[in-house]
């Protein structure tokens, strides 16, 4: 009941968002297990976009090489034992984003 409030789009490639999008560096926000900066680090501007990448891959290097400044992570209580599965870093970090907003 709520999709019709939704602004979905897909590309069909990292390069075909690129194009069609052209996002500026300040609204990237890449989601990796290594990246050096914490989820509750940055103010989110409201066209953020939030980047995540298959559970088990992550983003493909190429993508997050290119953007290393915008490469965070969300804080896990154990380096050997990671908690959260892609759809529960997707939820918290889409929360973090909207936070000042709500």
């Amino acid at each position: 009941d709520y999709w019709h409030h939704v602004r979905l789009a897909e590309y069909a490639s990292w390069e075909a968002f690129l194009a069609a999008r052209g996002p500026r560096a300040d609204q990237l926000f890449l989601f990796e297990e290594y990246g050096a900066r914490s989820f509750y680090e940055p103010d989110y501007p409201e066209d953020a976009i939030l980047v995540f990448g298959q559970e088990t891959a992550g983003i493909p290097p190429a993508i997050w090489q290119a953007w290393p400044d915008r490469l965070f992570r969300l804080p896990m209580r154990s380096e050997r034992i990671r908690s959260l599965n892609l759809a529960n870093t997707v939820a918290a970090a889409a929360y973090q984003a909207l936070r000042g907003r709500l």
